[in-house]
């Protein structure tokens, strides 16, 4: 197995080396990969997991090849590209990226950097290192890269060809994670875009139920200023009503009233009249003479 390098973010590889290296990368197991390659060239390898730790690095000590990602939290390649060059223009720089449609070729050039793009095969991107090495005027630790790798016989002889066979092979490995973490993170956004739709219509029932509450709300203020209507329409009647019990009350009083002296009138009528019939005749003509 090669040696790990990209687990720890500011891990070193204490072997004799040909150069040193520093890996910037925020995925850990891209990181490791290259920090594995770079130190079977024979680079003393140190990596960070974004761009202020990796200027941080920097800072602390002469390197003489660069690998950046492009895309990074915080701090980009080219922030953290353009920082280097201002204080070493002597180092090899790499910056690695997923896609080339919208790199400013021109801008590559001035800052002296080698672009390499993803998923890389190890050929070509220690090509690329060997070539950002040469522009840094570092030719000499590109050859002896270059020899290390072309195997027994060779001035080195350390390296064949079966590294880059393991070296593809953990590559593959990574790739193979970050499908699945592709595949999880399509099954999240997909949960993710189920969650905003049921909440979507848990809000359109919420406006129906609102509606329907505010509806019955009406319906109840309503039936109480027609059960207060109404109960004011039962009171006038039933005043209205004890009026009208009053009155006949009075009425029926008075009626008994007049009939009774309606009777005592007819009794002293008939009173009367029985005292004329009575009254003798002659007695009326003896009065008038």
């Amino acid at each position: 197995m090669l040696p790990h390098v990209g687990t720890n973010a500011n891990a070193v590889c204490m072997n004799p080396a040909q150069g040193r290296a520093l890996v910037i990368d925020d995925n850990p197991h891209v990181r490791r990969l290259l920090g594995d390659l770079l130190e079977v060239l024979g680079y003393q390898v140190r990596g960070a997991a974004d761009g202020a730790d990796g200027l941080a690095l920097l800072q602390q000590g002469r390197y003489d090849l660069l690998v950046t990602d492009l895309m990074m939290p915080g701090l980009t390649g080219w922030e953290v590209v353009e920082a280097v060059r201002r204080d070493d223009p002597d180092i090899g720089i790499v910056m690695a990226t997923g896609s080339v449609g919208n790199i400013d070729t021109k801008r590559l050039e001035e800052l002296h950097v080698i672009l390499v793009t993803k998923p890389f095969a190890p050929q070509e991107l220690t090509a690329d290192m060997n070539n950002a090495l040469r522009i840094a005027g570092h030719a000499s630790i590109a050859a002896e890269h270059e020899a290390r790798l072309r195997g027994p016989g060779s001035a080195q002889g350390a390296v064949g060809p079966g590294v880059y066979v393991e070296w593809l092979g953990q590559l593959r490995a990574v790739a193979a994670t970050a499908r699945t973490y592709a595949e999880t993170f399509g099954q999240l956004i997909n949960l993710a875009e189920e969650t905003v739709r049921e909440r979507d219509e848990l809000r359109a029932s919420f406006a129906g139920l609102q509606q329907e509450h505010d509806a019955l709300r009406e319906a109840h203020d309503e039936l109480i200023l027609a059960r207060k209507a109404n109960a004011e329409a039962l009171a006038k009647l039933q005043s209205e009503h004890e009026t009208a019990v009053r009155k006949l009350r009075d009425a029926r009083e008075q009626s008994q009233t007049l009939a009774q002296q309606r009777e005592w009138t007819l009794r002293e009528l008939l009173r009367i009249l029985q005292s004329l019939r009575t009254k003798p005749r002659g007695s009326e003509g003896v009065s008038g003479q």
